[in-house]
């Protein structure tokens, strides 16, 4: 049924798209698109506050509804390549935390 095929990659689609939106838009060194930029360092606040609990919880959500989602959300995933976008996108969201300082080092005790 091709409803139910599109409404499973909305789900593997929705779970990752906090990680998309959290990089940094295309134009940002010739300051376009200054409005994206902002919205961004927003979903990325959002995703890694917390010690990134709303990032883990995004993370298991998606790991649930592939072990529990049987053959057609297996294949939708490896054809869509939902794994390796994710993958993608939660590097470069880390490493943009890294760039501007968002993850603190505490001082030891």
């Amino acid at each position: 049924n091709l409803s139910v095929l599109l409404q499973e990659q909305n789900v593997l689609s929705l779970l990752v798209m906090p990680f998309f939106l959290s990089l940094c838009p295309p134009g940002k060194l010739h300051d376009m698109h200054l409005g994206l930029f902002a919205s961004s360092v927003r979903h990325l606040y959002s995703l890694y506050s917390d010690n990134g609990a709303f990032a883990a919880q995004l993370i298991h959500m998606l790991a649930d509804y592939l072990r529990y989602g049987g053959a057609r959300v297996h294949e939708e995933a490896l054809q869509g390549g939902i794994l390796h976008i994710l993958a993608a996108c939660l590097r470069l969201s880390l490493l943009r935390c890294q760039k501007v300082k968002f993850f603190r080092d505490t001082p030891d005790s």
